[in-house]
């Protein structure tokens, strides 16, 4: 088993044990609903939440354990994976835009397309692009030889940040965002199962797409994957 697929398959497993358990909630308390309103309800609200936190929280102690240490083992297959030096041709491209005052966009896309995948040679390329104060591309993203350290290393700590917003929430992220600024702002709060929830991950790239859509998911893998 793969890296990616060792946090996918945890990931997969506390998505559908939290949507497991929201239905059955909400199944549960379909059968009060005439009584809504009433102390009883309130009480059967509580036993119903409480079984459903339960089962919750048991998931997701499971699932943090495996994804930290999945997250470990890719930050510790890609330092250790052997970085591919560019080529005579394409460091003197890259000393050339280093010696100029100004760069376009254009150039540097040029100069990216050059490179002909390597990562060392990409990652150094997006480092002239800040230098030039231009709007952030993420020229790594081309490398076909997987992605160097440092930008491994990025990709992991945006990996870890959207795993820690899915363990939280299984509302729609944008959903989740509109609502929270409409309880700040008119002080107006939701009920979280009356908003859209996360669809189910459809396979191993959906979720690496969608917890990191600025990261090809071949060159993220290439990277952290024996």
């Amino acid at each position: 088993m793969t890296n990616t697929e060792y946090l996918y398959n945890a990931m997969k497993r506390f998505t559908e044990a939290r949507a497991a358990a929201r239905e059955t909630y909400l199944q549960t308390m379909k059968k009060y609903e005439t009584a809504k309103g009433s102390p009883y309800y309130t009480e059967q609200k509580d036993k119903a939440m409480k079984v459903r936190n339960d089962a919750v929280e048991a998931a997701k102690a499971e699932c943090v354990k495996t994804v930290d240490n999945a997250l470990s083992l890719m930050r510790r297959t890609s330092g250790e994976r052997p970085m591919k030096a560019p080529t005579e041709e394409q460091l003197r491209i890259l000393q050339m835009l280093k010696m100029r005052k100004t760069v376009t966009p254009n150039e540097l896309q040029a100069a990216a397309n050059a490179m002909d995948g390597n990562g060392a040679a990409l990652a150094v390329l997006n480092e002239i692009a800040h230098e030039q104060n231009h709007t952030p591309r993420n020229y790594t993203a081309m490398a076909t030889d997987g992605l160097p350290a440092a930008a491994a290393d990025e990709a992991i700590t945006t990996l870890t940040k959207a795993c820690k917003s899915i363990l939280e929430s299984g509302v729609n992220r944008a959903a989740r965002i509109a609502a929270d600024h409409n309880a700040r702002i008119n002080g107006v709060k939701v009920d979280p199962d009356d908003l859209p929830q996360e669809k189910p991950y459809a396979s191993e790239r959906d979720f690496y797409e969608r917890a990191m859509p600025w990261t090809p998911f071949d060159v993220f893998s290439k990277a952290v994957n024996e």
